[in-house]
């Protein structure tokens, strides 16, 4: 079988060569960028009865069309409600980077029916991800043992293990997506961005963008400022520094959510969790359980092993939003009873400690954030940093030694300087607590980004406050997107209570709170992952994937091979 496939791949190829090999003159358009833009986008039902998707293609780098195969970027479209009351198209997009924003139509509208009657919601796969035209760069296996690495392991052996599985994710990211990796970046995916305002027959976009989609929307505002219209940006990403830079602050936002929000709820409800009566005594028992599992990981089932870096990831996990604090106790209280827990509480264990994300949205957000700006390469920095974030933030700080970003094969040019002068007013959100962007990164982004108005969201820690049941929030941003009133100048909302001891993955609200918006995005995103059209691309990249052939077979091919299918069904 594998002998087919290659033959087949073998004369395709060549076919692609044969057919490349035209005279310069044909070869080069007088206008390289009209293939893209006179697209006709072809709707398909996807998601749903409602929703519908598209593919459009778009040049592999932006500053050279037509050199090297062509990227396929999917989009998906829920027109509005109320045509008579339509204002134009609303771009959205999840963050990530790596995160898939086909199905963010379908929650927006669920939730916020005015913005979906006055808007056609559009959500879309950035280059790299999902049903878009994707890179890789660890196999699941692969991601799951450097995900279940213990940082806290100071040994000169478990050192030297980080550092070198760091670089090995380097390598592999550039030895698995070949020249493409270069080009998964916020520069190329803000003009595939502005492609798709074109091709929709937009003079103007509107955009809301999540955690690293505030970098997207801000660096868009910054090349195309007589393209704006309305934007909205929450959670946000200090997208006017480095990413090294930003994310510097997650180690400080994750240990201030853990200690001063969830555990402190967790001992509010000592006498439903038994996990001690405050935040000290319940950090307390999380740290003599994540001792244990260091010493002896803990065999859930016949299909998980819980280990130290297992109850680290379920735990960070669910800080992203507090609708996860009550399965992540209850997880936590069996555990203290494992030998007598029941079937259901071993379930709890397994679903909270389970999956943490995935290698493909890492594979974005590793090309996005090592390719778009420099970062430190020296091992020592980084040792000493990790160092020194674990002992002021423990619960990811030791992490910081993970950084694939110092081996990355591309250095990134001088960056844009994002600093919203000649932009229309902007609209940000953030909450206080909020563990992956943090406040300070906000404020400092808001501080440095001309003409932008910062709500801030107190006594809240989500990670994503729009559309997730906020009423206050729901209205400034609702003013903004419906009647272009935005704040004169920076205001606050107060957050939304934090949830009643219960837990139900499947409802819409955990003990009376709204479902957090991102993680009903995620949700749909799994639950309509077989019902978007397949295209030529992703049918073959799966098969190839079944087949597990060789890593160094894939880059040599590959890129010509789908190139060449997609422009031939285009055509």
């Amino acid at each position: 079988m594998r002998r087919r496939v290659f033959a087949v791949g073998t004369i395709l190829t060549a076919a692609a060569l044969v057919a490349s090999a035209v005279p310069a003159a044909q070869a080069v358009p007088a206008d390289p960028l009209r293939k893209y833009t006179t697209q006709r986008l072809e709707w398909k039902p996807c998601a749903g009865s409602r929703l519908r998707c598209a593919t459009l293609l778009a040049p592999r780098d932006w500053h050279r069309p037509g050199v090297g195969p062509d990227v396929k970027i999917a989009i998906s479209r829920l027109k509005a409600a109320k045509p008579e009351q339509r204002r134009g198209v609303l771009l959205i997009n999840p963050g990530g980077p790596g995160a898939s924003g086909l199905t963010l139509p379908l929650a927006i509208g669920s939730v916020v029916p005015a913005i979906a009657q006055a808007y056609d919601l559009i959500g879309f796969d950035p280059r790299g991800v999902g049903r878009s035209t994707r890179i890789r760069c660890q196999t699941a296996a692969e991601y799951e043992r450097f995900t279940n690495i213990d940082m806290r392991d100071r040994s000169s052996e478990n050192i030297q293990r980080v550092l070198r599985e760091s670089q090995q994710i380097a390598d592999n990211c550039h030895r698995r997506s070949g020249e493409l990796l270069r080009y998964v970046n916020t520069d190329q995916t803000v003009r595939d961005m502005d492609l798709i305002r074109s091709l929709l027959g937009a003079r103007k976009i509107n955009y809301l963008g999540y955690s690293g989609g505030t970098r997207l929307g801000a660096y868009y505002a910054t090349v195309f400022p007589d393209r704006v219209d309305r934007f909205v940006l929450d959670s946000n990403n200090e997208f006017t520094a480095s990413w090294e830079e930003s994310l510097n602050w997650q180690p400080l936002g994750f240990e201030r959510r853990f200690n001063e929000d969830f555990l402190a709820w967790i001992a509010k409800h000592d006498k439903t969790y038994h996990y001690g009566r405050t935040a000290r005594q319940a950090r307390a028992r999380w740290e003599a359980r994540r001792a244990a599992l260091q010493q002896s990981p803990l065999k859930v089932s016949d299909t998980f092993t819980l280990t130290a870096a297992g109850l680290d990831n379920g735990t960070v996990l669910a800080m992203y939003s507090a609708n996860g604090f009550p399965q992540l106790a209850t997880a936590l209280a069996a555990l203290e009873h494992f030998d007598s827990a029941t079937t259901e509480e071993k379930q709890a264990i397994q679903t909270a400690f389970g999956p943490f994300f995935d290698a493909d949205l890492y594979a974005v957000y590793y090309s996005v954030t090592c390719n778009d700006t420099r970062w430190t390469r020296d091992s020592a920095y980084w040792l000493a940093l990790s160092e020194r974030f674990g002992r002021q933030y423990p619960l990811i700080g030791y992490s910081w030694l993970a950084q694939p970003c110092a081996y990355w094969p591309f250095r990134a040019d001088r960056p844009l300087k994002v600093d919203g002068r000649g932009v229309p007013p902007v609209l940000m959100i953030n909450s206080v607590h909020d563990p992956a962007t943090p406040i300070e990164g906000a404020v400092r982004a808001h501080r440095r980004f001309a003409n932008s108005r910062l709500l801030t969201v107190e006594n809240e820690g989500d990670h994503g406050i729009y559309a997730s049941g906020n009423k206050c929030v729901q209205d400034v941003v609702n003013r903004f997107l419906l009647a272009g009133r935005i704040p004169a100048r920076d205001t606050t909302c107060p957050g939304v209570p934090l949830p009643e001891p219960r837990s139900d993955s499947r409802a819409r609200a955990v003990g009376g709170r709204p479902q957090n918006i991102l993680v009903h995005n995620w949700e749909l995103t799994r639950q309509y992952a077989d019902s978007f059209p397949a295209d030529a691309e992703t049918g073959l990249a799966g098969l190839l994937q079944r087949l597990d052939l060789p890593d160094w077979f894939l880059p040599d091919w590959f890129p010509l091979l789908t190139g060449l299918v997609v422009r031939r069904s285009a055509d």
